[in-house]
């Protein structure tokens, strides 16, 4: 009799433990559902970071285009401005804050009339501040529609003077110029 007790008395204890998740099992289920959207969070966020890229570079080499065109007649771009611009309708409404234009990387973008062939205001210039991890790829999308570019401060390409491309190292100097994810400062130039 005494042996069907303790028979008894096991199986209940037993079921007692197999009830519920232990605070093991919980901490491991918790860390396994933070990795899982670790690596959601980081994938969406490339993607976001890809596609405002992508976006930058439609809109600088749109803007770009458009500018040429509507001073085809001019014999210089001095007086263009971030507020000219707009009131000529070259920038895309998503860009426009106020009487400025704002990147889709939340940053000032700036124009202004720039010497490029030897004439004084015979070009303009779009200035980005790009996110170090975006620049490499905002560069060489925005490549083909301008004749120089500057990555902080370092023309990389410069057709007027002979330099028609941009090397790998020049575009690595992307991330060199920045710690961490700050922006650098890039240069987009065009002339006649």
């Amino acid at each position: 009799m005494q042996q069907h007790s303790k028979i008894r008395h096991y199986n209940h204890t037993s079921r007692k433990r197999q009830k519920g998740m232990g605070l093991i099992e919980f901490a491991i289920y918790l860390a396994l559902a933070a990795a899982i959207l670790f690596g959601v969070f980081y994938l969406v966020g490339v993607v976001q970071g890809k596609r405002i890229t992508n976006n930058e570079v439609s809109n600088v080499t749109m803007m770009a285009s458009d500018l040429r065109t509507k001073f085809t007649g001019q014999s210089s771009f001095a007086g263009i401005t971030p507020a000219a611009m707009i009131a000529l309708n070259i920038v895309p409404k998503p860009m426009i804050t106020g009487s400025t234009i704002t990147s889709g990387f939340s940053t000032p973008v700036t124009v202004a009339a720039a010497n490029i062939n030897g004439v004084a205001n015979d070009g303009f210039t779009f200035t980005y501040q790009v996110p170090s991890d975006d620049c490499s790829n905002f560069v060489s999308g925005a490549e083909g529609a301008f004749s120089r570019i500057a990555i902080a401060g370092t023309n990389v390409k410069n057709v007027p003077a002979g330099d028609n491309s941009i090397s790998v190292a020049e575009l690595a100097s992307c991330g060199a110029t920045a710690t961490g994810n700050a922006n650098v400062t890039i240069a987009l130039s065009q002339g006649r």
